[in-house]
């Protein structure tokens, strides 16, 4: 893994929190990662290298006239002061080299001194065992390298879940629950997917980091990934010139601006008349 920044000026990542997206269910944290470099206005800083993930080139994916820089397979987009990072993965991981590339980020997340590492995912709704768990989209945490133990909350145990998430993450306006015990897979190390390799690593490296999970139904995740970007920035201290606390809430319907590259990404609308 190798990053290279865009200017001959050094790059110093220690005083930054970085959001890296996690290529999972329904896109939703590269959605998500989409909206936050779009709305904050995040300008590009280099561009990481891993000789696993396919390299692609397009056009700039948040100019409407698409003359801005082009866009490649992993970026990473930073404020004017570096005090926030976002990551975007465009280009798919060569089959079979998850673990790998997992390794290799954690890795560059932790010998770059992030000062918090926040990563972005999401995990089908049936993942939970409870049928009232299936179906809309929930919202779970899980932090590491701490986090398979016997202190990490049980699913079942009416409100240790929400205390948990209130201790840690106590600056969040709406403390989002851990995710229950019984649903982190057994055989972890042997998982070849994300966000699970991604877990694994963390744990592994000993980097501490938050993962922020959405608990979906794949399809149009566009207003998941609203949510999302929301989320994520209520995990974040004050960064930069914006402040995290002047942040509200999302109602039900998307308040991000969406960029120029989201345009027919679901497709074209359909006529109603179609229906008729």
């Amino acid at each position: 893994m190798e990053f290279s920044p865009l200017t001959t000026t050094n790059v110093s990542f220690g005083n930054a929190t970085v959001i890296f997206p996690c290529v999972t269910h329904g896109n939703v944290g590269q959605l998500a990662a989409d909206l936050l470099i779009f709305n904050l206005n995040l300008k590009p800083i280099g561009v990481l290298y891993h000789p696993d993930v396919l390299p692609i080139c397009g056009a700039d994916p948040f100019s409407e006239t698409c003359q801005g820089s082009s866009a490649s397979s992993l970026e990473i987009y930073a404020n004017e002061d570096v005090s926030l990072v976002v990551a975007q993965q465009r280009g798919e991981v060569i089959k079979g080299c998850q673990r790998k590339f997992a390794r290799e980020v954690t890795s560059w997340l932790k010998t770059s001194m992030f000062k918090n590492v926040v990563l972005l995912a999401s995990l089908p709704s049936t993942v939970g065992e409870n049928d009232s768990q299936i179906g809309g989209t929930k919202w779970r945490m899980i932090q590491t390298p701490n986090m398979v133990t016997e202190s990490y909350p049980k699913a079942g145990v009416d409100g240790e879940s929400n205390k948990f998430s209130e201790h840690k993450y106590r600056n969040s306006r709406v403390p989002i629950p851990a995710l229950e015990f019984e649903q982190i897979p057994e055989d972890l190390k042997n998982r070849r997917i994300p966000p699970w390799t991604f877990v694994y690593e963390c744990i592994k490296q000993s980097l501490t980091a938050r993962f922020l999970i959405a608990l979906c139904s794949e399809g149009d995740n566009s207003v998941d990934a609203d949510r999302m970007a929301s989320r994520a920035l209520e995990m974040v201290d004050d960064v930069g010139a914006f402040r995290t606390a002047d942040i509200v809430v999302p109602t039900n319907e998307m308040r991000w601006a969406t960029p120029p590259s989201w345009k027919r990404v679901y497709g074209s609308l359909m006529k109603r008349s179609v229906f008729a």
